[in-house]
């Protein structure tokens, strides 16, 4: 009669996490919940950054909203802790009732490669805000 005996096998050690290189950017404007009325406002969004940037080090703008009760995201690179948001591409865009619209911030690292291109996040992403365009 033979017996089996399992072998204990190792547990799989953790990988450590890399810290990012700064922390989110803290959204400043608008003030969450905020209305936006008419195609003619200037809609800013603003930050406060996290540090100075350096060579290749951008911030990554991405809004959220539904059309037609379908998830759309746009995403943006700026340079500066501002950007303000064309009506061409969102005003009237999001869903009735309330027009909403999501948004967060990142600091990112560009990488170029020819004519592709694409990036590293430095930072966490910011907290969401939101605010209403109609």
């Amino acid at each position: 009669v033979s017996t089996y005996t399992p072998t204990p096998t190792p547990l799989p050690t953790p990988t450590p996490t890399i810290p990012f290189a700064f922390s989110a950017p803290k959204p400043v404007f608008p003030e969450e919940g905020t209305w936006f009325h008419g195609r003619d406002t200037i809609v800013e969004l603003k930050w406060e950054p996290p540090g100075e940037l350096g060579p290749n080090q951008a911030y990554m703008v991405i809004i959220k909203y539904k059309e037609g009760g379908e998830l759309k995201e746009f995403r943006q690179v700026v340079e500066k802790p501002g950007w303000v948001v064309p009506a061409s591409f969102f005003h009237g865009k999001a869903d009735q009732p309330d027009r909403t619209y999501e948004w967060q911030v990142q600091v990112i690292y560009l990488l170029k490669q020819g004519d592709r291109e694409g990036f590293i996040p430095l930072s966490p992403l910011s907290e969401v805000r939101t605010f209403h365009w109609d």
